[in-house]
């Protein structure tokens, strides 16, 4: 058998029941939360295949380092006027933190966090790396679709 055909074989091992619309183990598409973006920033020598380790949640009661706010609000395609008016703080105030040159009170820093992780980041860290998932859902992606053919058909199934 060549490869290709045990690749084929194996695909139609996990084919949706039968009579399903097309689910992969009658798990709807709709249903699936996605990754959909992953940043990790190491404080160690660069390793070309670093080890993995664990992730764990970012400590609440730590500030984020300068990086992490800038790569949430990257990963969920925000400017610095969108979070800004979230935050209820000034556009200068976000640039600061995003580039170090000033530290958010714990009031910004908190309100920032929740923000962030409010719209589906998470912040890990496993000891030499730190850094800010970001999770969605199937309707919420594809609402960001660029496509407005994606975007359309997830406004009229949502109706």
């Amino acid at each position: 058998m060549s490869s290709n055909s045990a690749e084929k074989g194996n695909r139609s091992t996990v084919a949706a029941p039968e009579g399903g619309d097309g689910d992969v183990l009658g798990i709807s598409r709709g249903d699936l939360n996605y990754v959909v973006d992953i940043k990790l920033f190491q404080s160690v020598p660069f390793e070309r295949r670093p080890a993995l380790r664990p992730l764990i949640d970012f400590p609440e009661d730590r500030v984020l380092p300068a990086v992490l706010y800038q790569a949430a609000r990257k990963a969920l395609a925000l400017t610095h006027a969108e979070l800004s008016a979230l935050a209820g703080v000034s556009k200068k105030t976000i640039n600061d933190t995003e580039n170090a040159f000033s530290l958010p009170s714990p009031r910004v820093a908190a309100k920032l966090r929740h923000i962030f992780e409010g719209m589906g980041c998470r912040f890990v860290s496993d000891g030499t790396r730190i850094g800010v998932m970001t999770t969605t859902t199937r309707k919420s992606l594809d609402e960001r679709s660029r496509s407005q053919k994606v975007k359309d058909a997830s406004r009229s199934s949502a109706a």
